[in-house]
């Protein structure tokens, strides 16, 4: 058992917190899909308009945990939590427009939805977001904007961005070489993973 010295005003909002995490914990990964659970997630995310019960929910349905696998009604938990600011619901509707899975494929969407995410912080978001610039969004790509994306996504230890971001500056691939520059990431990302 951990014990943590706290003092007495910060214990009602450490034991908020630290209740509200274990319950949650226990809700997705720990209770089998019963139904006590799963209307404890349902109410909190209709009832109570809850983006993060709105997320996993949505989870759930795109993954058939607990329920049977629906991409339309993930899609539909995710926009709704997406639409109240939950940065990996945004994240996870972007790619739902990206690949076309439950929604009707679109990439100016995705991208809107990537943006947003990416805005908040979103590492994977960021990532998605240099892939647009670089491969182009209608086949114009932006090389600058891709970079910018890249080194975000990178300096928060996204690997694939790390490799991208490298690549790009060791081959000059849009831009010209920068193998000081280059070498400085992969000291950095090496200096990170180890």
């Amino acid at each position: 058992m951990v014990n943590i010295n706290l003092t007495s005003t910060d214990r009602p909002g450490c034991r908020f917190v630290i209740f509200n995490s274990v319950i949650w914990a226990a809700l997705i990964f720990c209770v089998p899909a019963s139904s006590v659970a799963e209307d404890v997630i349902v109410q909190m995310a209709t009832i109570q308009n809850d983006p993060t019960a709105q997320y996993f929910l949505g989870r759930r349905y795109l993954n058939g945990y607990g329920v049977t696998k629906n991409e339309e009604q993930a899609a539909d938990w995710f926009s709704k939590a997406a639409n109240q600011g939950q940065m990996k619901a945004q994240y996870e509707v972007g790619l739902l427009y990206k690949k076309g899975i439950g929604i009707t494929k679109d990439s100016r969407v995705a991208f809107q939805h990537f943006l947003m995410a990416a805005e908040q912080g979103y590492s994977e978001a960021m990532f998605e977001l240099g892939n647009y610039y670089f491969f182009g969004l209608d086949g114009s790509s932006d090389v600058t904007q891709a970079l910018i994306w890249y080194r975000k996504s990178a300096n928060k230890n996204h690997g694939a961005a790390q490799y991208q971001l490298g690549k790009i500056l060791k081959e000059g691939i849009g831009i010209k070489a920068n193998r000081s520059e280059e070498r400085r990431v992969g000291k950095e990302c090496r200096s990170r993973w180890s």
